[in-house]
């Protein structure tokens, strides 16, 4: 009638529950259906514009970085001159400046002049005195060089083996005469190169200051500063010919510490900067060549984009400028625009910047696609959903999205209801758990109480038989009042340890004192089961920091319960054993019914009772375990269970000799 009761409860509950909550659910879901047209061909128009906005913002944007360049050059070419650094646009790698006629002017020239070939014989001399030199032979590397002098025909020739010669000169310790001819190939040499496209003048300034440096320190700094690194700053470099910087950052690296730490990091920021537009010069130089034929009226801005770069044309008079971007330079920070802007119009689109010859088998799922010119011609921005694949499916897909959630919202109210139902039986499962412990205490309270009445009667009314008689009851009296004592504390302490209050007090107490007691106070009752109680201890006797009631409880309840399931004729071992220097193990053995496997996990939990029929009619009130885990725990140690069925149980103690500073007190 009791399971009537509950199941009753459980139906009212659960039909109050649909009533209210998942028949109106089920209702608003079958509204919500008849809609799913119209917003679907609403989200797909708002999914358009959200994309049209975002592709006209990434070109207006370019647009907008390209007219604050133009408006910063009107403020700058009146004064006739421009610092791509100062201008602040990215990508901007060079401003070249044309004359009438075509001609570059400034820092860099065009070379036009044809490669010349060297001789052979002379080619065969100059191999002759590079080896001898490369071996030390100095003397028949001079010989060479003359050779090579004898049969140059051209001013590289001439000046590459003049230069040679001098070299060889001033290893071989000929000072005077070897500075005197690099002096003169560095006056008579000042635009010829050698084999590796060195200045031979930029070569016999180095080669002097390394002369000088055998003399003075301020000699050598003087021909370096002067000499190299201030005639390529102030200089015009050659594009294609990268060498010109080379040996000006050579010259700067020998003249750290000799000369101004201040001219030092200027003349070398200005060297960078003309080596990183020579550098870009080489590498556009092919499209440079063509800018002075593009035609540009009087005062425009027109772009124009090759493969290697963007261009910018300016005529102003008769001086063309040409402003040279980096066009992946301008890619990459136009990308990470567009990731900005895609984040914060709509995460759920996809913008790339595509070459337009690459977009043509990508752009039928695109929802907007924009050309980027004047400045990026051939570049195009693709806008498209993050997953083209639904996107072609998009209202089949909303569909099924509304009716997932709705579903989802049906299903949800669905398991709230199975949720609350197993929640209700949960708590009257709680509910009848704690009803059953209340009847195992009073059970077990009546018990005791029973047996001192009974005894106290006896002795009342004179039914004793004798002195010896009397005896045996007031033991009994006493054994009861010990047992009914031990179950009183139990239900107190566990109400504390629930409470949170339970406190310990931590002193130093042998082991076997606290054993013995334990054992002593379970010494009649494991008589009367028929069991025999051992202990064994080690030879020195630990003593450890605990609160010994409390302790003595935890010994007293393992050895309850082993008595309580052990079998008939055999006997609850107890051992105490060291493990390392600060720990001890004690065991407690029963050789009685055992614990099944998926129940050993579960006996340290409060009011838990195995359900087995040997355990059942055995009393006990499910917390006895759970007193003994939580002191434990509260001295620092742990306690574990290793049971098999119908062999016995064995938990195990472990303590340190002294618990932790935050447990306890």
């Amino acid at each position: 009638m009791q399971r009537v009761r509950e199941l009753r409860d459980v139906l009212r509950f659960s039909a109050v529950f649909t009533a209210l909550i998942l028949a109106p659910v089920i209702l608003l879901a079958s509204l919500s259906l008849r809609s799913l047209e119209t917003e679907a061909v609403a989200l797909d128009a708002d999914l358009q514009r959200r994309a049209e906005r975002i592709a006209t913002e990434v070109h207006a944007q370019l647009d907008a970085t390209f007219v604050r360049f133009v408006d910063r050059l009107r403020r700058d070419l009146p004064y006739g001159t421009v610092q791509p650094d100062a201008l602040d646009v990215p990508g901007l790698r060079a401003a070249f400046r044309f004359e009438p006629g075509g001609a570059l002017t400034g820092s860099l020239r065009l070379d036009d002049r044809p490669t010349q070939v060297p001789s052979a014989a002379w080619s065969r001399a100059y191999r002759e005195a590079r080896r001898a030199e490369q071996a030390g032979s100095l003397a028949p590397a001079l010989r060479a060089w003359a050779r090579a002098d004898a049969v140059a025909a051209t001013p590289e020739e001439r000046a590459t083996s003049a230069l040679g010669a001098a070299r060889s000169r001033l290893h071989l310790g000929r000072d005077v005469s070897a500075e005197e001819a690099l002096v003169r190939i560095a006056d008579t040499y000042l635009d010829v190169r050698d084999p590796q496209r060195f200045r031979v003048a930029d070569l016999a300034t180095l080669l002097r200051a390394e002369a000088a440096s055998m003399r003075s320190d301020t000699e050598t700094s003087t021909a370096l500063r002067r000499g190299l690194v201030e005639r390529a700053l102030a200089g015009v470099w050659t594009v294609g010919a990268a060498e010109d910087g080379a040996l000006a950052w050579l010259a700067l690296d020998r003249l750290d510490g000799q000369v101004s730490p201040r001219w030092h990091a200027t003349a070398r920021e200005r060297l960078t900067q003309r080596m990183d537009e020579a550098w870009w010069a080489d590498r556009v130089q092919d499209e440079l060549r063509l800018m002075p034929g593009r035609p540009v009226p009087e005062g425009e801005f027109l772009p124009y984009s090759e493969e290697k770069a963007l261009w910018v044309l300016h005529t102003r008079g008769d001086v063309l400028w040409a402003f040279s971007f980096d066009t992946d330079a301008i890619r990459r920070d136009l990308s990470a625009r567009v990731l900005g802007v895609v984040d914060r119009i709509d995460p759920d689109l996809i913008a790339e910047l595509l070459p337009v010859t690459d977009t043509t088998p990508r752009t039928t799922e695109a929802l907007a696609r924009r050309v980027l010119a004047p400045e990026l011609p051939r570049d195009v921005v693709i806008v498209r959903a993050a997953d083209p694949e639904a996107f072609t499916a998009r209202r089949a897909r909303a569909r099924s999205q509304r009716a997932l959630v709705i579903g989802l919202a049906v299903l949800a109210s669905v398991l709230g209801l199975l949720a609350s139902v197993r929640l209700v039986n949960r708590e009257i499962e709680t509910a009848r758990t704690k009803a059953d412990f209340a009847a195992n205490v009073s059970h077990e309270l009546r018990s005791p109480i029973t047996q001192i009445r009974l005894k106290a009667e006896a002795l009342h009314l004179g039914l004793t038989r004798g002195v010896s008689d009397e005896r045996e009851h007031y033991a009994a009296i006493v054994r009861q009042a010990e047992h009914l004592s031990r179950l009183v504390d139990n239900v107190l302490d566990f109400s504390a340890i629930e409470r949170g209050v339970k406190r310990y007090t931590f002193r130093p107490e042998p082991l076997d004192g606290v054993l013995l007691k334990a054992l002593q106070s379970q010494d009649d009752a494991a008589r009367d089961a028929g069991l025999r109680l051992t202990l064994d201890m080690p030879d020195v006797t630990p003593t450890l920091h605990m609160d010994r009631e409390a302790m003595g409880q935890v010994f007293t309840n393992l050895l309850s319960n082993a008595i309580k399931y052990g079998s008939d004729g055999e006997t609850v071992d107890v051992v105490a054993a060291w493990v390392g220097y600060d720990t001890v193990d004690i065991a407690v053995t029963d050789h009685g019914i055992g614990i099944a496997p998926e129940d050993q996990t579960k006996v340290f939990d409060h009011f838990f009772r195995v359900s087995s029929t040997d355990v059942r009619r055995r009393r006990g009130t499910g917390i006895g375990l759970t007193i003994v885990r939580y002191i434990v725990e509260a001295h620092g140690g742990t306690i574990t269970v290793d049971s098999r069925l119908g062999q016995g149980s064995t938990f195990r103690v472990t303590l340190p000799l002294h618990p932790p500073d935050d447990l306890g007190g």
